[in-house]
């Protein structure tokens, strides 16, 4: 999978999930990854975590969603500076989120297939370590594509 350096994020911050996926949908939409206006791929994203969380422990989130509104597959990845609170219920905090979305006309398959190559890597210590002090976005890029 190829994955864009302009969608890495390193050691930003903001105050809650709202703010960062904002961000987020915009920066995919700048980017050409989503059609305007983004307000309606981050309603499927927003959607999604109301009805669960993708808050998938270990510090880390993994919001996604499959919409009409996504040109070509996608993986964003925003390294927090200070951890923020993704599922309020439980009060879990994250400082590591990977946004996934693949258009709805993609292949079936192609959504799981993103989801559990990145969940692979994500339960590797070492994989995590690494993306956690890797400060080049092409070099994480390039560690999430492999």
């Amino acid at each position: 999978m190829n994955i864009d350096s302009r969608l890495i994020f390193l050691n930003v911050d903001f105050s809650d999930k709202f703010e960062l996926i904002d961000f987020l949908t915009q920066k995919l939409q700048e980017a050409d990854y989503v059609v305007a206006p983004e307000k309606d791929f981050k309603a499927h994203i927003l959607q999604r975590e109301a009805d669960t969380s993708t808050d998938m422990g270990n510090d880390i989130a993994i919001p996604h969603a499959k919409s009409k509104d996504i040109r070509k597959p996608f993986v964003a990845y925003a390294r927090l500076q200070e951890s923020i609170v993704w599922n309020e219920k439980q009060g879990s905090r994250v400082s590591m989120v990977f946004m996934l979305g693949v258009p709805d006309q993609s292949e079936n398959g192609v959504h799981l297939q993103m989801l559990s190559s990145l969940a692979r890597k994500l339960i590797d210590n070492d994989f995590l370590l690494t993306i956690k002090q890797e400060d080049d976005p092409t070099k994480v890029a390039q560690l999430l594509a492999e």
